[in-house]
């Protein structure tokens, strides 16, 4: 059961990156209406993950309190974006070296 919560938790971090990725993809290439729909996407997933995550691994809650904290005081979708994908980064790797 912990293997396949670990499995899920990595699965997660990982859709945040591509994610954030896309998002600054589509900033990048002029769309940023998009951008701003994968932005607040993101924002609200991360928001309601946090609300419902039972804090089962300290590295995953510490990596969406993070990002909820910065999504929260900083509305610069770039700069949200950018942060999210760098803490998915930073996560996976934590999470690669267990």
């Amino acid at each position: 059961m912990v293997e396949i919560n670990a499995m899920y938790l990595v699965g997660r971090a990982k859709i945040y990156r591509d994610e954030a990725q896309r998002g600054i993809e589509l900033e990048s290439q002029g769309d940023p209406q998009r951008a701003l729909l994968v932005w607040k996407s993101l924002k609200r997933a991360c928001e309601a993950e946090l609300e419902s995550y039972d804090g089962q691994d300290d590295n995953y809650a510490h990596f969406l309190h993070t990002m909820a904290d910065y999504l929260k005081n900083n509305s610069e979708v770039m700069s949200g974006l950018e942060m999210i994908r760098v803490s998915s980064r930073d996560y996976l790797k934590i999470d690669s070296s267990k």
